[in-house]
């Protein structure tokens, strides 16, 4: 993905495959989430969406848009999940839920228990929950599913720090990192 296109190269010769139009913005940190044949973008600072139909030869850009959407996140890049697709607007400190077929708002709600926080991590999801990491809240657990709903947050008490990294994961164990600490959570 890159200002005002979206390209697909052959992993084994490096020879583009297709390409199509894409969000058109100065920068473009979100990466694509792609599920059965559909690929999801967002981005901007104006926050957009896009989903487009994988595949095909050469210009692709009239055929393959499925739907655009005035929804997006500059930094944080989307999960989809059941049919759906999660972020957080880093700007506006909300997580969003889009429909993944239509690119509607299912939700837009306040993420952030500070004012003027800001979100640049990409959700984690893991089981039926979504971890979101803002940079001075803590990490705020949501349900994952169509209905806004908090199940926790969580705010380790001594590290005033900004945290702007993702959530990571490997063997159970989550990692979170913020300007000051690199922390391990595990049941062990």
């Amino acid at each position: 993905n890159s200002s005002g296109k979206l390209r697909a190269f052959d992993p084994k010769t490096g020879e583009e495959l297709w390409f199509c139009q894409s969000i058109k913005a100065a920068e473009l940190c979100p990466s694509i989430t792609a599920h059965d044949g559909i690929i999801f973008i967002i981005g901007s600072p104006n926050g957009q969406a896009m989903a487009v139909k994988a595949g095909g030869k050469g210009d692709v850009s009239s055929t393959h848009i499925v739907w655009k959407a005035q929804k997006g996140s500059n930094v944080g890049s989307p999960v989809y999940h059941e049919g759906h697709l999660y972020f957080a607007n880093d700007s506006r400190g909300q997580a969003v839920c889009l429909d993944a077929k239509t690119g509607a708002v299912v939700y837009e709600q306040p993420l952030l228990t500070k004012k003027r926080d800001r979100c640049y991590s990409t959700p984690l999801l893991s089981s039926d929950r979504l971890f979101f990491v803002p940079r001075q809240s803590g990490a705020v657990v949501l349900a994952a599913k169509p209905q806004f709903e908090v199940l926790a947050t969580n705010v380790i008490a001594d590290d005033d720090s900004v945290a702007n990294a993702s959530l990571a994961v490997s063997d159970g164990v989550v990692f979170l990192r913020s300007n000051k600490f690199a922390y391990a959570f595990s049941k062990r």
